[in-house]
């Protein structure tokens, strides 16, 4: 099985190189960059503070790519905050995306998910957003959704073509916003210990490169037709949990006034302790001492990207430095910057469907073997076999039509992101500001015999990018989703769902008149919205099993 999130091979100096110089190769053999034409012509300059821009026109949609808001982050910006762009004369182009930041290069001729690959060349010079603007013109300023891409914290990019702004913008009439930032061991290598004070958030470098994308916006978004005092922030995985750690961010305070999380809340982030200890064995890899950072800035780019690879998956996230995050986030309670904001949160119903190994997947013998996959994909919540045989216990009596390999999916899931999910429901409104709204979506792609509503399988219906080919699946395309659902029911939930985020970031609340009222998140209610083939309101979304979750 094949699926978005797998384990890739380690990415070598050699390959590394010779992958960005292929692609660098075929985009300079390809259309010569900005040229107009008549599907794409120019759109109006714009100014920012930084200098003018020229993007294109796309219909009814004005599009900027590549749009510096940071300096580059390599050699002596390396693991520093982000430093303002460099102004420019005259107009700059902007009808390409710009740089990704290093990562696990992926081309359209070794990944077969074409929706997952941005084949610009990676580089430390990734400061950049991306900006869908509608052209018609209205009297008052539209709302600004910021979306900050998936791939956890070590890969990804806003230049993603299923994270394409259009249909999003038309469809909702809103100005949107996609960011690259930096990732892995170049944006949370906290290489604090021993350095000098500038250093002191080094962990939260891609954080700190959100906040200088929404400063951005705050500064020049009016230029563009949207309203710098009415931005929601939104993202799904890992940047579901990006917009979960910002809400504990202090200097992102007054930035954004909503936020929805996306498969990605995220209750904690990584302790001081944790944070070093991998940065002290990223300076044992290099034969250099912990706080020796200027060192470290002149490594190249592709060996201090190989060492990443070679970590075994040691922790790279956000960090509790005391500074940039001054306290545990969303743990014991919600973040005091999160009071007044509104918060949209849920996740997919089988998420977990998309990250067991293939093998996990495969038919399952007996409750023994159960078990032990439960505890082998559950985390340290399920580490104990005789609580999950409890657990288990439970959801065969609540659900016994499910399979072993459906009560796999089901607690897994339930166990990670809808227990997150909840968790900040539950805290947002226990805070007694702003609502919270929780959903589930529930739509099965045809892929994998139709019965998995997988990790990110939202995405396209909230963007409205239907046309993604296969993302899943080998054998996923429109056709096949097409011939599943001939009356096309799921062109109508991207329709909804569209509808009801950016009525979520154009007044806080995601009701829409097609569904009736939406309420807030409360203990006694439960409300979850599930967007499905018919979507829906229900009161104790899965009641039953709910408390013995929330206690793991």
């Amino acid at each position: 099985m094949s699926t978005v999130h797998r384990l890739f091979p380690a990415l070598n100096r050699r390959t590394f190189l010779l992958a960005t110089a292929a692609v660098w190769a075929g985009a300079r053999a390809g259309t010569v960059v900005g040229a107009p034409t008549a599907d794409d012509p120019l759109a109006p300059i714009v100014k920012t503070r930084q200098g003018r821009l020229q993007g294109r026109t796309h219909g009814t949609i004005h599009r900027y790519k590549g749009i510096p808001y940071g300096a580059s982050t390599a050699g002596e910006n390396r693991f520093l905050p982000p430093q303002p762009p460099a102004a420019w004369r005259g107009v700059r182009d902007a009808s390409q995306y710009g740089h990704p930041a290093p990562q696990l290069f992926r081309s359209h001729a070794t990944y077969p998910f074409h929706a997952w690959v941005d084949n610009e060349t990676q580089s430390e010079d990734c400061l950049c957003l991306n900006v869908w603007a509608p052209a018609t013109a209205v009297k008052t300023p539209r709302p600004v959704m910021v979306w900050f891409h998936g791939g956890g914290y070590s890969r990804g990019s806003g230049g993603l073509p299923i994270y394409d702004g259009q249909h999003l913008a038309e469809q909702g009439d809103v100005v949107v916003v996609t960011v690259n930032h930096r990732l892995n061991i170049f944006g949370y290598l906290h290489v604090a210990k021993g350095a000098d004070a500038r250093f002191a958030s080094s962990g939260n470098a891609g954080q700190l490169d959100l906040i200088a994308a929404l400063q951005w916006v705050r500064e020049n978004i009016a230029n563009f037709g949207g309203d710098a005092s009415n931005v929601t922030i939104f993202g799904e995985s890992g940047g579901g949990a990006k917009v979960s750690t910002l809400l504990g961010m202090p200097a992102a305070q007054g930035l954004f006034h909503k936020a929805i999380v996306q498969s990605g809340a995220w209750t904690e982030v990584l302790p001081a302790a944790d944070a070093d200890a991998v940065a002290a064995r990223v300076f044992a890899h290099f034969a250099l001492q912990p706080g020796q950072v200027q060192a470290l800035q002149q490594i190249p780019t592709a060996d201090l990207y190989a060492c990443f690879s070679q970590l075994q998956n040691a922790p790279l996230a956000p960090v509790l430095d005391g500074l940039a995050i001054p306290r545990q986030t969303w743990t014991p309670a919600a973040p005091p910057y999160a009071h007044d904001i509104p918060l949209l949160v849920g996740n997919t119903t089988d998420e977990t469907a998309a990250f067991i190994d293939a093998a996990l997947l495969e038919p399952i013998a007996d409750d023994a073997a159960l078990i032990a996959k439960i505890t082998k994909a559950g985390g340290k919540r399920l580490a104990d076999s005789g609580q999950v045989a409890a657990l288990l216990a439970l959801y065969r009596a609540q659900m016994p039509g499910l399979s072993r390999t459906q009560l796999l999916v089901r607690i897994t899931t339930d166990s990670g992101m809808w227990r997150n999910a909840l968790t900040l429901a539950e805290r947002q409104h226990a805070a007694g500001g702003a609502p919270a709204y929780l959903y589930e979506f529930a739509w099965t792609t045809p892929c994998f015999a139709g019965q998995w509503a997988l990790h990110a399988l939202d995405i396209p219906f909230m963007f409205g990018n239907h046309d993604y080919g296969a993302s899943w699946d080998p054998a996923d395309s429109q056709a096949v989703r097409d011939a599943a659902d001939p009356q096309h029911d799921y062109l109508l939930l991207s329709a909804q769902m569209i509808a009801m985020w950016t009525n979520f970031a154009r007044t806080g609340n995601p009701s829409i008149a097609a569904l009736g009222a939406w309420p807030a998140y409360t203990p006694e209610h439960r409300y979850t919205m599930v967007l499905d083939r018919h979507a829906h309101l229900m009161s104790g979304l899965r009641e039953a099993v709910r408390p013995a979750i929330m206690a793991l």
